[in-house]
């Protein structure tokens, strides 16, 4: 007796097994038309470039997926598209498995560093520019030295003021150039990478201007100002990953590859309702040079990046900063205030500053008794930004009025000259002109081994 059920199952099999067999026969047939499609129109050849990679039309690079010993699979896919159903699941395929290696480089680049590079080095904004020229160790004296011996040097300094009595609030880069960015304190003592991340998760009065419709670049350098830049890619736009970034340094030969690097092209300006600029180069830091000769190699950089703002005609309505992160500390282990012939006892810093608008007037001079406390509120008056000016200005404060500021000293421990129990910081009391080592009392009570 015949199974009916049985022979409609065995029916209905024979008849997939049939049309899976007719589908095969039609992509194979599919499958050659496209090869010969593709050798003929779509591919290119191998001596556009060894790696297999095409530059496209916006200055790209694009490069082929294909490499020695690859599979004939990927080699039909070189080129143009086929028609038909096969093309559709081709490209559904190659779509998945581009996908598949994005997510994965992605993935690898995540778990890498990001860095502060040199991207954007020419750019300024056609609104408003704030640019910052960090001087490494631009102490007063060196200013004044070179102001001394070569009396026209600081004249191209059309629009700016010279203070000569300012103080910074820390005595090393370290968290210095931080505090200076940011305008936030933090524990001296802590472990770097608790305060970098204080630092730049807040993000401080740089987050403020982004917040204001201002693009930030900032060119610093690692270990002394950040450990990673991840947290400030939130508000800074010349970051990247380490692999794939170069890396902005700071040093006497960067120094030197800076100006190369500045003057290889034209700067630019793009529309934006304005842009914070922040360039910290090696400044006064003694290497096989003397420091007033590298206060020469420094302004060449700043007065030819200058040079560009005026004649992109950004200059006069920019705010410009030219100040250090710290004194000359000729001793890290003496205490202030106590002159010698090697020092004056003081650590006062040289600082430059121009205000929105001012431009086409000599450099004026100003004894004015300013700190690092008063930066920001001077920066956001410049720009109108009134609302965000908390507490007096470098232009609130006139000449000849006594005033009391601060000073964080980090002293070593060292046997010879004090009798510190270990290195700790000092904090300072100036009262009057900071130009006068009598004017600096010691308010912390140092921890001694007596």
């Amino acid at each position: 007796m015949i199974n009916f059920n049985f022979d409609k199952r065995f029916l209905s099999l024979l008849m997939a097994l049939a049309m899976t067999l007719a589908f095969a026969a039609c992509d194979t047939l599919g499958s050659h038309s496209g090869e010969t499609e593709s050798s003929s129109a779509g591919s290119f050849s191998t001596e556009d470039s060894q790696d297999g990679s095409v530059e496209t039309e916006d200055g790209h690079t694009q490069t082929g997926g294909n490499s020695e010993g690859s599979g004939s699979e990927d080699s039909d896919n070189t080129g143009g598209s086929t028609s038909g159903r096969e093309t559709t699941a081709r490209e559904d395929f190659d779509t998945e498995k581009t996908e598949t290696k994005e997510e994965t480089t992605e993935k690898i680049v995540l778990d890498e560093e990001m860095v502060l590079t040199y991207e954007n080095l020419h750019e300024l904004s056609s609104g408003k520019n704030i640019v910052v020229f960090l001087v490494d160790r631009f102490d007063a004296k060196y200013y004044r030295k070179m102001e001394k011996k070569y009396p026209d040097f600081f004249q191209g300094l059309d629009g700016f003021t010279y203070y000569n009595d300012y103080t910074s609030l820390h005595c090393r880069t370290y968290p210095g150039v931080a505090s200076i960015l940011t305008n936030l304190e933090h524990d001296y003592t802590s472990k770097k990478a608790n305060a970098f991340d204080y630092f730049y998760s807040n993000g401080g009065t740089m987050r403020t201007l982004h917040d204001h419709g201002y693009t930030l670049n900032v060119y610093t350098e690692t270990s002394y100002v950040y450990n990673d830049a991840t947290l400030m890619s939130e508000y800074v736009s010349n970051t990247g990953y380490v692999s794939l970034s170069e890396e902005f340094l700071v040093g006497a030969d960067a120094t030197v590859d800076l100006l190369e690097r500045i003057k290889s092209r034209d700067f630019y300006t793009v529309d934006s309702k304005g842009q914070f600029t922040f360039i910290h180069l090696y400044g006064c830091h003694n290497t096989d040079k003397n420091s007033y000769e590298n206060i020469e190699d420094t302004f060449e950089i700043i007065y030819y990046y200058i040079e560009q703002m005026k004649t992109l005609g950004v200059y006069d309505d920019a705010t410009i900063v030219i100040t250090g992160d710290h004194a000359a500390a000729l001793s890290d282990s003496k205490y202030i205030g106590k002159a010698s012939s090697s020092d004056d006892g003081t650590r006062v810093t040289a600082m430059l500053f121009k205000r929105s608008g001012d431009s086409g007037v000599a450099l004026r001079r100003s004894e004015a008794q300013i700190s690092q406390d008063e930066l920001w509120a001077t920066i956001f008056e410049s720009e109108g930004m009134l609302s965000e000016k908390k507490g007096d200005s470098f232009f609130d404060i006139p000449e000849g009025e006594d005033r009391e500021r601060r000073y964080l000293f980090y002293m070593y421990k060292n046997a010879k000259n004090n009798n510190l129990k270990y290195s700790q910081v000092i904090e300072y009391k100036i009262t009057g002109t900071a130009n006068d080592p009598a004017n600096w009392q010691m308010i912390t009570t140092p921890v001694t081994t007596e």
